[in-house]
């Protein structure tokens, strides 16, 4: 575990205490899902944009963006539906734009122009800045969206769960790592769930039928949540290890357009908290991207405005089994800057 302090900001009304004891409701409500499920309501926003836009259930208290990373099931993931009704069950409105690019594995410029334009209408709509949560690649991008002229001093704070800090380095990494011969549980884990997304991208050069397709879908959907490992490696054999090892490094990549898409460099002017947890064993974005973006962000003439815990505890929309109280209370105090106005 590795922590970077960071002082409340002034004139919070919440003491750091009951800002913990917010921060642990909400996120008990995500792990014990409430009887009542919040639901939704679709809307439009500039340019086409689509959200899905869950309404606070106590008095409000603020926006918020949250915004998924790479999952097929975009918007409707099962874990970042239960983080967002546990927001919204705290008093925060919470908006969750709907990304062609990440739910087809893809980062794409289109992404980051609907990120920004949703971004610009909440902040015309709010009398108060809008709070950014963003998951793995998402993260990433919400983060350069932030970024932007005009909108810069209108966000805060940003909390990130395994952000990029350059797509490119994240990928060449990936030239680097034996990545075809897993060991562990979690490697495996996140090799076969690799292979599944490549053979998901690549169905009709293996010519998958409809059937296997469907599976193959519905598969990924709840592939992080609902399913054991002997599942997994089950699922794997069958539909994917006949056709051979899929690398991902044959796909062709412009390296140059990830650069352009990726936080690396553009964050001097930003002023807001930034907030980031990693799971030191992300296999898929290693927890040295989250230090080298910290190390920007120092750099700015902002003291106590950003902070990174590296801990095992929790890695993308998903808590582990693993226990630390000391990681556990600097989570805390992650989440609950959430509630600072």
């Amino acid at each position: 575990m590795a922590t970077i302090p960071m002082t409340a900001t002034p004139g919070s009304k919440y003491t750091r205490l009951q800002r913990r004891w917010l921060a642990t409701h909400m996120l008990v409500g995500f792990l014990v899902p409430r009887r009542f499920q919040i639901q939704p309501v679709r809307r439009g926003f500039s340019a086409g944009a689509t959200c899905e836009v869950y309404e606070p259930q106590k008095p409000f208290r603020k926006v918020i963006l949250m915004v998924y990373g790479f999952t097929i099931a975009g918007e409707k993931e099962n874990r970042l539906v239960r983080f967002a009704q546990s927001f919204a069950a705290e008093g925060f409105r919470v908006v969750v734009p709907v990304l062609p690019g990440l739910t087809s594995i893809n980062l794409e410029q289109g992404d980051l122009d609907i990120l920004v334009n949703v971004m610009n209408d909440l902040v015309h709509e709010s009398t108060c800045p809008i709070g950014v949560v963003g998951f793995c690649v998402g993260g990433g991008l919400a983060l350069v969206a932030a970024s932007q002229p005009g909108l810069e001093a209108c966000i805060d704070p940003i909390l990130l769960i395994g952000p990029p800090y350059s797509f490119a380095e994240v990928w060449a990494e990936l030239w680097r790592r034996d990545i075809a011969s897993p060991e562990t549980d979690r490697e495996w884990n996140d090799f076969i769930w690799q292979q599944l997304i490549m053979a998901y991208r690549s169905h009709a050069t293996l010519k998958l039928g409809p059937t296997e397709l469907d599976e193959l879908s519905h598969f990924l959907e709840v592939y992080c949540f609902e399913s054991s490992l002997s599942v997994k490696q089950e699922v794997y054999e069958r539909l994917v290890k006949p056709h051979g090892f899929l690398d991902p490094r044959a796909v062709p990549i412009d390296m140059s357009e990830l650069e352009r898409l990726s936080p690396c460099q553009k964050l001097s002017g930003l002023p807001a908290r930034v907030l980031i947890i990693h799971d030191p064993q992300d296999v898929m974005v290693p927890p040295d991207q989250s230090m080298k973006m910290l190390a920007e962000l120092e750099q700015r003439s902002l003291p106590n405005r950003q902070r990174l815990l590296v801990s095992s505890m929790f890695s993308h929309v998903s808590f582990h089994s693993v226990i630390n109280l000391s990681d556990l209370m600097a989570m805390l105090d992650i989440f609950g800057e959430l509630f600072i106005d």
